[in-house]
């Protein structure tokens, strides 16, 4: 895995204290490039796109973890537009910190 230099980011934003937080931030870290979009109740991570076929997005609440697929979608005679399938939902009390490696090596599988 490749290195990155961790302290610039937490150093523009920091995801904070509660235990979802923390647990994005750890997902965070494996996934090299992955822009950061927060609301206050759920955190994105993406890299790539539906072109890209180490595109991910996982979207991380206090409650699930959501992984999800880039795609585009083209319906009607509008331009498409890039969107996302659901690949996997997972409890958070029920995911190990040990699984999140394989879990993002599957979902980029998929893409």
């Amino acid at each position: 895995m490749a290195e990155r230099d961790l302290t610039k980011f937490d150093k523009l934003s920091s995801f904070g204290d509660l235990e979802f937080e923390q647990f994005t931030h750890r997902v965070w870290r494996l996934l090299i490039k992955a822009k950061v979009e927060r609301t206050s109740e759920v955190i994105q991570l993406a890299t790539g796109d539906f072109q890209d076929e180490l595109g991910l997005i996982t979207l991380i609440s206090p409650d699930a973890m959501e992984l999800r697929l880039p795609t585009l979608d083209w319906s009607g005679p509008h331009p498409p537009v890039n969107t996302s399938r659901l690949w996997q939902r997972l409890a958070l009390d029920e995911l190990k910190e040990s699984q999140l490696s394989q879990l993002i090596v599957e979902a980029q599988a998929q893409q």
